[in-house]
């Protein structure tokens, strides 16, 4: 089965929300290629890092978190346009 996550599950899953154990033991053991994410909550969530105060930071988390899943990233072109950083 693959899961596809939306902006509110991960971003409660990246900010540890009470209860993102369960997420967590949900996503366990599912390989990335099961677990997705559209470019939609990923260009949400590349909005949000750029224009937050701990950008630095929030990048290298957001890195980290990708890792778990199979991407579709926006055009390298399109996403200059948004105002995203490079990944």
């Amino acid at each position: 089965m693959i899961w596809m996550l939306d902006t509110d599950i991960l971003i409660y899953f990246i900010n540890r929300k009470t209860g993102f154990e369960h997420i967590a033991k949900r996503m366990s053991g599912r390989s990335p290629g099961k677990l997705r994410l559209s470019v939609i909550p990923l260009a949400e969530l590349k909005f949000g890092v750029e224009n937050g105060e701990f950008r630095a930071e929030n990048w290298r988390t957001l890195a980290d978190i990708l890792q778990l899943f199979q991407t579709d990233d926006l055009p390298s072109a399109t996403s200059a346009r948004c105002g995203f950083a490079p990944s």
